[in-house]
């Protein structure tokens, strides 16, 4: 059949974002080949930048036909922005479990009490605790508290071990045999030196 097209965009209930940082952002514009799959993509695409502004939306994307052209599809996101939620408090889980201390594991978070929520934020934190060695696994977990819109946050860390010891044995053509070992702390003093 012929291919469809798209006529119009709309935004219905935002806000915090501006309108024209979302159609730059998202798939479905005037004049493109309308693709079913640009509503799923687009309407995941604006969650995540209603977060950037501490915001949990929800966001449902439509499509309908044109009255006069059946081959124009008006496309329209309808947003429920919800409130802005800030950074509550910031709850390491497990503290006594901790190879290192926890002033480290605070120093490396990127989310202050206070602070508007950002989901970018989150996974940040999540890779600069990973990016110190410290770390076999580091989980950042947000839970909001709609009462008064703060956003809980629950840091689950597990070290690695403190010590380590690396040793290899190999040949080559100028040396028949090479030992080689390396040993070292990762986290002298529990400060991540």
């Amino acid at each position: 059949g012929s291919r469809s097209r798209i006529v119009s965009v709309e935004f219905e209930g935002v806000q915090a974002v501006p309108r024209e940082a979302l159609r730059r952002a998202i798939y479905a514009r005037p004049r493109r080949p309308f693709n079913p799959a640009y509503l799923v993509a687009d309407t995941a695409i604006i969650a995540r930048l209603e977060g950037e502004h501490g915001r949990l939306p929800r966001v449902v994307g439509t499509a309908r036909r044109d009255e006069q052209d059946s081959l124009g599809v008006h496309v329209v996101y309808r947003v429920e922005e919800g409130p802005a939620y800030r950074v509550g408090a910031v709850h390491i889980v497990d503290p006594k479990a901790l190879r290192v201390s926890g002033k480290l594991v605070q120093r490396e978070l990127l989310l202050r009490p206070g602070s508007v929520y950002r989901q970018s934020r989150m996974q940040e934190s999540e890779e600069r605790l990973y990016e110190t060695g410290l770390f076999s696994q580091a989980q950042i977990s947000p839970q909001p508290d709609s009462t008064n819109s703060r956003m809980e946050i629950f840091v689950r860390v597990r070290g690695r071990k403190p010590r380590w010891l690396d040793a290899g044995v190999g040949s080559g053509t100028q040396e028949r045999l090479r030992f080689e070992g390396q040993w070292g702390h990762r986290n002298l003093g529990k400060h991540g030196l």
